[in-house]
């Protein structure tokens, strides 16, 4: 599910298929960020955000 808390209603359901692309994209790793990323020094951020892959 799209949270759409900060955006317009229009804008979100324009965006949400291009979101649940990217996350299924990028989901090993944000898994590993969101159970783990509270602990991370600035170089693990870094490495975790060069990872991301955009959509092709």
């Amino acid at each position: 599910m799209v949270r759409d808390d900060f955006i317009g209603t229009v804008q979100s359901r324009q965006a949400a298929d291009l979101v649940r692309a990217w996350v299924r994209l990028n989901h090993a790793d944000l898994l590993v960020f969101w159970n783990n990323g509270t602990s991370w020094d600035i170089d693990e951020l870094t490495d975790f955000t060069r990872r991301l892959r955009p959509l092709p």
